[in-house]
C-alpha cells in the first residue's frame, strides 16, 4: 500500500507539472475516460487525505473549534448511517427551499450509501424508471458505444425518450423555483446550488450506486440533494488511507491513474487551448500519423475528463485545493 507521505508527494507533484502527465497515465490507461462511477468511488478517498493534510497545517488556537466543528458532523454522519437521522428529514429541516419534483421516490437505503460516500448529509430519489443503453453507456464512460448507439437510433426509443421527459420536467420543475443555471455539466448530469446555498440538487441520467451493490432504486434517473459542506469542516473518519484503499477494494495503482486524471482535467478545464488540435494536419509519415492518433485520442479523452470533472468541481477543488501548499 501506498503511505500517506508517498501519496501526498506524488500529488504534489501532479499539480505543479502544469501540462506534464505522468508516462503511464499517457498510455493504455489515457485511452478511457473516467467514469461517474470512478469519481463517486474516488471521493471518499480523497476526502479523507485532503482532511489529513488539513489537519497537519492547522494554525494554534483554531483546533478546538474545528474539532468541535468536526466531531459534530461525525455524530450527525454515525446518526444517519445508524438510523437514527434521516438525510432526507434532515435536509428538510435545515433549508425550506429543499422542495421535490412529483413522482420522486425516495430512498432511505440509497440516501445513506450516498451518505456514507460523500460525507455529507444526501438525499437520494429515483423516477420509477430503468436506465437506457445510452444513459448505461454514458456511466461506463463509454463514448464509443454511446455513438454506436446513436447511430442506430437508440437515442429515440422508447426506454431513452422516457428518461429525456424525466429530466425534462425535473429541470422544469426546479428552473421555475430560482434555482438559476440548471445546465448539462457532463454528457451524464446536471445540478444547481440551491438559491439559498446550502444545498446541491444533482440529476443523473442513471444511477451510479448500483455499482456500489445498492438495488434500492431502478437503475434509471436519480436525483441528488446534498447539504454543501463548510470549507473549514472536512470530518476526520479517522480512517487511515490504505484501510480505506482496502475496504473500498481500490488498488494504490487506480487510485494514482483516477487522481492523476482529475488533476490534469482540472488544469486543462482551467486552461482549454491544452486541447486544441490542429484538424488540417497532414502526416509526413506513418509513424507520425501514428502519433498524431495516439494525440487526439489522449486529447478526445482528456475533453471527456474535463466535463465530468465540471459536474464535480464544487466537490473536488476544495478537496485538491488541500495540496497547493505542498
Amino acid at each position: 500500500m501506498l503511505g500517506m507521505r508517498i501519496i501526498a508527494y506524488t500529488l504534489a507533484l501532479i499539480l505543479t507539472a502544469g501540462t506534464a502527465v505522468p508516462a503511464s497515465a499517457q498510455t493504455n490507461r489515457a485511452r478511457k475516460p473516467v467514469s461517474e462511477a470512478q469519481v463517486v468511488k474516488l471521493i471518499p478517498v480523497l476526502r479523507t487525505l485532503a482532511a489529513q493534510v488539513r489537519q497537519s497545517r492547522l494554525p494554534v488556537g483554531t483546533e478546538r473549534r474545528l474539532d468541535e466543528a468536526r466531531a459534530a458532523r461525525i455524530a450527525l454522519l454515525e446518526d444517519i448511517k445508524s438510523r437514527k437521522v434521516d438525510p432526507r428529514e434532515w435536509i428538510e429541516a435545515h433549508s425550506v427551499q429543499a422542495v421535490l419534483p412529483p413522482l420522486a421516490e425516495y430512498s432511505s437505503i440509497v440516501s445513506r450509501l450516498a451518505t456514507e460516500l460523500s460525507l455529507r448529509p444526501c438525499a437520494v430519489f429515483g423516477f420509477g424508471i430503468e436506465a437506457s443503453e445510452i444513459g448505461q453507456a454514458k456511466l461506463r464512460g463509454d463514448r464509443e458505444e454511446e455513438r454506436r448507439l446513436v447511430e442506430r437510433g437508440i437515442d429515440r426509443s422508447d426506454a431513452q425518450l422516457r428518461v429525456d421527459a424525466v429530466i425534462a420536467g425535473v429541470r422544469r420543475f426546479y428552473l421555475d423555483r430560482r434555482f438559476s443555471g440548471f445546465d448539462r455539466e457532463s454528457p451524464f448530469a446536471w445540478s444547481v446550488i440551491s438559491p439559498d446555498s446550502l444545498f446541491t440538487v444533482t440529476l443523473m441520467e442513471a444511477n451510479p450506486y448500483h455499482a456500489w451493490g445498492s438495488t434500492g432504486l431502478p437503475s434509471g434517473p436519480v436525483l441528488e440533494i446534498t447539504w454543501n459542506e463548510d470549507s473549514d469542516d472536512l470530518p476526520e473518519t479517522g480512517e487511515s488511507l490504505p484501510s480505506l484503499l482496502k475496504r473500498l477494494g481500490m488498488g494504490d495503482r487506480e487510485f494514482l491513474d483516477l487522481l492523476t486524471a482529475l488533476v490534469v482535467a482540472r488544469h486543462d478545464a482551467h486552461n482549454p487551448s491544452r486541447l486544441s488540435i490542429e484538424t488540417n494536419y497532414q502526416p509526413e509519415s506513418e509513424e507520425d500519423r501514428q502519433v498524431f492518433e495516439e494525440f487526439s485520442t489522449l486529447v478526445k479523452v482528456r475533453t471527456e475528463n474535463v466535463a465530468l470533472y465540471r459536474r464535480y468541481n464544487r466537490m473536488l477543488d476544495p478537496l485538491l485545493d488541500a495540496f497547493d501548499e505542498e
